[in-house]
């Protein structure tokens, strides 16, 4: 079978639930997928598993070169629980503390960081500038996302042979500077603006403030003015109920 077989097969297993826990996820899908990009897999000191970064700290898998020396973990997560938004915010925790420690320890940098719950793939790059648990390089779902684009972003940064000459490590540099260059200019192309919410959770974004601002008021004024008005409603019903109650008694 060739990559995208595998892919194929793996997807199709995935909507049949066959992978339930966190050994499936590793043993039948990521290390399937890094046999055929070419990882020697039964090399215990360039796929290890359980890569102690700190005491009792472990990460799920480290991919070394050279050998021994890691460059990519991988952190796995059971299948469809890692979809809710706690968990997914909770592994990007937990790897990057285990990233932290093992940088401050061994003073080298991972060069790609990757959460998967053998579905979705969260692809970073930790050796980057900012907040990189904020900001994945790719997002791939195995469900979803059309075939060709799997085995092209698996290829990008995740082949044996890219690793070793070094194509994938400068591929995931080159990623995460492009996408930082985009935010920045899509903040700068932005026109200034005031956003201001109310005190309902309503939120009036626009681009002119000053209009905003006498958006806002002429909202709070309209929204004063019913208030004003439905308390009115409401004593008048209130004295017409009570005059209703004593007529009854009088009559």
């Amino acid at each position: 079978m060739i990559l995208k077989e595998h892919i194929d097969d793996i997807r199709n297993r995935l909507k049949e639930g066959e992978y339930i826990s966190e050994i499936d996820i590793s043993n039948r899908i990521v290390v399937r997928l890094l046999q055929e990009l070419g990882w020697p897999i039964f090399d215990a000191w360039t796929v290890i598993f359980e890569y102690a970064v700190a005491g009792n700290k472990k990460v799920d898998l480290a991919l070394c070169y050279p050998r021994a020396m890691p460059i990519i973990f991988i952190e796995m997560k059971t299948f469809e629980r890692f979809l809710e938004n706690y968990e997914v915010k909770n592994a990007k925790e937990q790897l990057s503390n285990y990233i932290s420690h093992f940088q401050n320890n061994s003073h080298k940098e991972v060069s790609t960081a990757i959460l998967t719950d053998g579905q979705k793939w969260l692809f970073f790059h930790p050796a980057g500038e900012g907040d990189w648990k904020e900001n994945p390089i790719r997002e791939l779902d195995f469900i979803e996302s059309d075939t060709e684009e799997v085995a092209e972003c698996l290829n990008r940064f995740l082949n044996y042979n890219s690793i070793c000459t070094g194509e994938s490590i400068q591929a995931i540099k080159n990623d995460y500077r492009d996408a930082d260059k985009l935010t920045i200019k899509d903040q700068v192309s932005f026109s200034p603006r005031l956003r201001v919410t109310m005190p309902d959770g309503e939120v009036i974004d626009c681009q002119d403030s000053e209009m905003t601002f006498v958006e806002v008021i002429k909202k709070l004024r309209t929204r004063k003015s019913c208030s004003q008005q439905t308390k009115n409603c409401k004593e008048v019903s209130a004295r017409s109920r009570q005059t209703l109650r004593t007529q009854r008694v009088l009559y």
